[in-house]
């Protein structure tokens, strides 16, 4: 299931899947005991647990497979983010610029968090209970995780170099961006011909006080959390 934004890039070149636009809480179109796995990507936490839960658990067959996964940065040579909370190491001053555009008042993206799924994809999932009475064997992998050492374990790594120029089209996907975009319609991007968007200012700020480039490299690494359950013969 996708939402209707997301469809024609899915269909593009894809092979012949069924796709459907729908929600987690309304799934009347497939039938009951019938799939053999749930699976959500950076999207559970969006979802309404009350409804959901019973609907995935209706869907599933018994002995069923539900697993979300979601995934954030954690870990940046020169800057470190956790789904919006940017923050530059060992220079607060330039954190204090990143959260002033992303969690300051009126006219930043602050505003415009969705709550409570921002909280929960930063907590990893942890708030995201199967109910006892429906799902059995829950499991949750985290990922680094400690090892009974203590050290990090790295059994699942996502890895890869990123630049500013990177981080601009990352930092427009956050619902709080596309809030502040309903908000102020008059004020478009710089690559869409406009004179400049938040996104805009709060790297003109950054690049500004830091002396980074458009191109200036960095190592990004993201925090992995999966959480598995299987569907209880009722």
């Amino acid at each position: 299931m996708l939402s209707a934004v997301q469809l024609p890039p899915a269909k593009d070149g894809k092979p012949p899947i069924e796709y459907k636009v729908a929600t987690a809480e309304d799934l009347s179109f497939i039938q009951s005991n019938s799939v053999d796995m749930v699976t959500a990507g950076q999207a559970a936490h969006w979802f309404n647990h009350e409804k959901s839960m019973p609907e995935l658990a209706r869907i599933l067959k018994p002995g069923g497979t539900l697993a979300f996964f979601c995934t954030f940065p954690f870990n940046w040579d020169y800057l470190t983010v956790g789904y919006g909370d940017l923050r530059v190491a060992g220079r607060p001053e330039l954190t204090t610029i990143l959260r002033k555009y992303s969690y300051g008042g009126p006219g930043t993206m602050g505003p415009y968090w969705e709550e409570p799924g921002r909280s929960i994809v930063v907590n990893v999932y942890r708030d995201i209970i199967p109910p006892e009475a429906l799902f059995k064997d829950v499991t949750r992998h985290f990922f680094p995780r400690q090892s009974p050492s203590g050290e990090t374990e790295v059994i699942v790594e996502i890895r890869r170099k990123m630049t500013i120029a990177h981080m601009r089209p990352y930092t427009r996907t956050w619902s709080s961006y596309h809030g502040w975009s309903q908000a102020f319609p008059e004020r478009k991007s710089r690559e869409s011909g406009g004179e400049g968007d938040i996104i805009d200012d709060m790297f003109d700020a950054l690049k500004s006080a830091s002396g980074f480039e458009e191109d200036t490299e960095f190592d990004v690494e993201w925090v992995s959390r999966i959480l598995l359950a299987r569907k209880k013969d009722l």
